[in-house]
């Protein structure tokens, strides 16, 4: 559950910080 959590929050930082850079990809 742990390992869940810090992936969304992960995915998160990167889409506020790529500013949707991996919809790009």
């Amino acid at each position: 559950m742990m390992k869940a959590i810090l992936f969304a929050l992960f995915v998160g930082l990167l889409m506020v910080g790529c500013g949707g850079d991996i919809e790009s990809k």
